[in-house]
């Protein structure tokens, strides 16, 4: 096995030309595997690019600092969104919801009537808490980690994740959605068609007149990194284009 072996490295690797008689009529088996054994195969020259601390993200955070950081972000969402609880429990407690000596299709009016109420406060919540932190978001940008514009901008972004999805699904396909988006700040032209598209930062995106976003296409606007930093940047779609379903488009991407 050893002359075998030694035999094929000599042929496909050194390059040296011998038949199998002229191996065994001269049978240098361990000079040849010593030959084998000192030779090195030189590995290419290969430069490592540096890595890009604003794409890699500081890795040296400490994972207990951000994994606090975002319990301590989940509590202030959920506060906020007990804010907007409240106009529902107002109407819940006014009208008396519950009362047995009420017929039963009276109760049920006031509780479809408070989950409407809700469903039209939270993002109206969501629109002035968005407001009040951030404002409106800057393309290309890298927020550090546990900073303070960091835990503003990761609020933000839970508020919205518990409303977008709903609202793409409720008026996809419609012409209320970009409204909707237009209004959380997106750039969107006129006749333009979005079915159930999520915008995760509206205010990054910018589609042009008469463009189509088909069915579970994504504009990428926000990624969170290992090390818990964010980067920013917008997606721009031209006009009278056509994004085909399952399309994703990554940050900064322009068509």
């Amino acid at each position: 096995f050893l002359a075998i072996e030694v035999l094929s490295c000599m042929r496909e690797r050194l390059g040296v030309d011998i038949s199998v008689r002229e191996f065994y009529v001269n049978p240098t088996v361990a000079a040849c595997a010593l030959q084998k054994g000192n030779y090195i195969e030189e590995a290419p020259d290969i430069r490592v690019a540096p890595e890009d601390v604003a794409v890699t993200g500081d890795l040296k955070t400490n994972p207990v600092r951000v994994a606090l950081f975002k319990v301590l972000g989940l509590l202030v969402v959920y506060g906020i969104v007990g804010v907007a609880l409240l106009p529902t429990l107002a109407v819940l407690l006014g009208f008396g919801y519950g009362n047995e000596s009420r017929w039963f299709i009276i109760n049920a009016l006031i509780l479809v009537l408070s989950l409407i109420l809700f469903i039209l406060t939270l993002p109206c919540v969501v629109w002035i808490v968005k407001m009040l932190l951030i404002g409106k978001r800057q393309t290309r940008e890298r927020i550090p980690a546990c900073s303070w514009k960091h835990f503003r901008v990761w609020v933000v972004d839970r508020l919205w994740d518990m409303v977008v999805g709903r609202i793409a699904e409720t008026f996809g396909g419609t012409a209320i959605l970009p409204i909707i988006y237009r209004a959380f700040g997106a750039r969107i032209g006129n006749n333009v068609f979005l079915d159930d598209t999520v915008l995760r930062n509206p205010e990054l995106v910018e589609i042009g007149d008469g463009s189509i976003v088909e069915r579970d296409a994504v504009l990428e606007t926000f990624v969170e990194l290992p090390s818990g930093s964010i980067m920013l940047d917008g997606v721009k779609v031209g006009s009278r284009c056509i994004i085909e379903p399952n399309t994703v488009l990554g940050l900064g991407c322009k068509i």
